[in-house]
């Protein structure tokens, strides 16, 4: 976002959500005309609007998720309407805008696209985000306002935003890139069941989740890769799983991954796909039973292997502790990783590693460290201490 004169805090899903909860809280305790409004930039595709809502879930109150762009000015303050007296106009709001009978007193009100709205627009919200009105329709006194929007280096409709009205917001720039914004990623892909086919794609190659390439974009490539489309890429593969894509994707599934991610990941998906049919039994590794061994040649085999030990285990470790199974697998999967490391090199260890404390970080590094308290176990991981922290 630039030309704004406002320095914009950077941060990442899992602080944005535990930011937007304090903004909640601190809301609770301020006057009408000192509640906070938060503005959250960034990239498209990475899950701004979802932050919102996922808190709106967390705190078990109402969502709307409001299109910008979608009205006008007119319509935002009140569409005039003659009186029954025909002696003054009287003002018809918007239906969805928040209604303390129908939505409840406590809520979130999501301003989508907002960066997107031309000046107008913009300054049409400075009353509902400043005073919390518009023309005459009030606000409820406990609902969050929440506004989304892309940056001028994104390439789609951007207006420089007002200085007065950036300046009545709170501002976060939502990372895409980073070992953080990978691992938080990785953890939601799984906990959403997201293809382990793309999840172990997207961890071995990190810059996949997210792909734009400006000089790419201006050549005609508008197709790119963002935790969106490999969301809704995952439908797609788990659809044609069952229609008998086990084995290779459909000729029709190969062409909508080329459509949802672009050809130059999309080829290479295609192909990471395929070695699927090359991996040893996880069930077995994940039991303790013999396994077929993995070269150092088969590095997709590799990094799908890790994936769907994972993917096969994460019910055990999704609680607030971890049963007796859970151990038996978490000690399996260790001593897989120890054998690929030993064998194939060592950042496989820190690889599986990290996408297990994806899962769940708290719960699956007070395992690791302090609750196994299995002998062999404590070696492998002594032994890797050095490179875990």
């Amino acid at each position: 976002m630039k030309n704004t004169g406002v320095k914009i805090q950077s941060t990442n899903t899992g602080l944005m959500e535990k930011s937007l909860d304090y903004i909640w809280e601190l809301n609770k305790s301020l006057p009408k005309e000192k509640k906070k409004a938060v503005l959250i930039i960034g990239a498209p595709g990475i899950g701004k609007s979802q932050i919102a809502q996922s808190v709106a879930k967390k705190k078990g109150c109402k969502f709307i998720d409001f299109r910008l762009l979608t009205m006008s000015e007119t319509e935002l303050k009140g569409i005039p309407f003659p009186s029954e007296d025909n002696k003054k106009a009287v003002f018809l709001h918007p239906d969805i805008f928040p209604d303390a009978e129908r939505d409840g007193e406590e809520g979130i009100l999501l301003l989508e696209e907002l960066t997107s709205a031309n000046r107008n627009l913009m300054s049409t919200m400075y009353q509902l985000v400043l005073d919390r009105e518009l023309g005459t329709y009030k606000l409820p006194d406990g609902w969050l306002v929440v506004a989304t929007g892309n940056r001028e280096e994104d390439y789609g409709e951007f207006y420089v935003m007002p200085a007065p009205l950036a300046d009545r917001f709170l501002i976060y720039e939502l990372a895409n890139s980073g070992s953080e914004f990978l691992d938080e990623w990785v953890g939601w892909a799984y906990k959403n069941n997201i293809s382990v086919e793309i999840i172990a794609y997207v961890r071995k190659f990190p810059k996949s989740l997210h792909d734009f390439d400006p000089d790419l974009y201006e050549e005609g490539m508008i197709i790119f890769p963002t935790p969106r489309s490999w969301a809704a890429l995952s439908d797609i593969i788990e659809f044609d799983k069952k229609r008998g894509g086990e084995k290779e994707l459909s000729e029709e599934a190969k062409g909508m991954v080329l459509s949802a991610v672009g050809p130059i990941h999309g080829n290479q998906f295609i192909n990471f796909y395929h070695c699927r049919n090359n991996l040893p039994n996880v069930d077995d590794i994940l039991n303790g039973r013999p396994y077929a061994p993995i070269t150092s040649d088969q590095e997709n085999e590799l990094a799908l292997t890790i994936a769907s030990l994972i993917d096969l285990a994460k019910d055990q470790f999704m609680g607030e502790t971890v049963g007796p199974k859970g151990k038996e697998y978490m000690l399996n999967i260790v001593k897989f990783l120890n054998n690929v490391a030993e064998k194939i090199g060592l950042e496989y260890f820190v690889l599986g590693i990290h996408q297990i404390t994806s899962i769940n970080k708290e719960l699956i590094n007070r395992l690791i460290f302090t609750e196994m308290d299995l002998p062999e176990f404590d070696e492998i991981i002594t032994k890797y201490a050095h490179l875990l922290h």
